[in-house]
């Protein structure tokens, strides 16, 4: 399955960056379609486990599988199935921060696996990447203005708002 990525650049250094995304319920304060980020295990070793709530009421369970200053990994379940495959990159330069997100969609239906490769490019892809924009454009508007991003921030989302 094909990686769909996204990344934007903060003027901030690493640790600003690190300080937002650690804490427990971090999406709350800087995803634009978030409307709970509810942590179900989430302590100082890599085991953590949280549930997002978006706008549209949509809900997935989020299972960290890696966690450290410089990235993290986490797979999306739907009905305890996971759906996606999720990195975080952290990387400084220069005195700011370039933040990147990587998703690998999984399809898990016999179905889906043979529409995938024309769904992908067609409808995927440009929705996930218009995700990934939103998201990251949260977390630089909550780094850079020290407030909560404001709900769809850059327009709506058909699935997320």
């Amino acid at each position: 399955m094909a990686n769909i990525q996204e990344s934007i650049l903060i003027s901030c250094k690493k640790e600003n960056v690190w300080e937002c995304l650690e804490q427990a319920g971090h999406l709350e304060f800087f995803h634009p379609f978030c409307k709970v980020n509810k942590p179900l295990l989430w302590n100082d070793s890599e085991e953590k486990i949280d549930e997002i709530i978006y706008l549209s009421n949509l809900t997935y369970k989020r299972v960290f599988v890696e966690w450290n200053q410089d990235n993290f990994t986490l797979f999306i379940h739907k009905d305890e199935k996971a759906i996606a495959k999720v990195s975080w990159f952290i990387q400084e330069k220069e005195n700011k921060s370039e933040v990147k997100i990587v998703v690998k969609p999984k399809a898990n239906s016999f179905i889906l696996r043979i529409i995938y490769p024309l769904l992908v490019p067609l409808y995927l892809k440009p929705k996930l990447k218009q995700y990934l924009k939103s998201v990251l454009t949260g977390l630089k508007y909550y780094i850079d203005n020290k407030q909560p991003t404001p709900r769809n921030l850059l327009g709506k989302h058909p699935w997320y708002s």
